[in-house]
């Protein structure tokens, strides 16, 4: 059986309006962020769109390397969602401490 942690608390995040990423649910995984050699979480299986264009760009119709990393202006992300390093952090920890999928809805 597979089940899900859906993460429900409103938080506020940055991102760069000219690379919006859609509204919708995600499974969020871990990469390894060349910029800081830290864990980070990976948005995946974002549909890529001309409403919702790619800096990353796309592969068979999705977005690819949507990261939350930390940041505090839109000028630091290319497509990828701000977070405060907290937020960040915790987020790692409990997708590396379930064995259940992380979703983060995005509205």
């Amino acid at each position: 059986m597979t089940r899900s942690i859906s993460i429900f608390v409103p938080l506020k995040c940055i991102e760069n309006p000219s690379y919006l990423i859609p509204p919708g649910t995600y499974t969020l995984g871990l990469h390894r962020w060349s910029k800081s050699g830290r864990l980070v979480p990976i948005l995946q299986n974002v549909p890529a769109s001309p409403e919702y264009p790619s800096y990353a760009g796309d592969t068979k119709g999705f977005r690819t390397g949507i990261l939350i990393h930390n940041g505090t202006r839109e000028e630091h992300s290319h497509g990828c969602l701000l977070a405060p390093q907290s937020v960040i952090d915790s987020l790692v920890t409990l997708i590396q401490s379930t064995h259940e999928k992380v979703t983060i809805t995005i509205q």
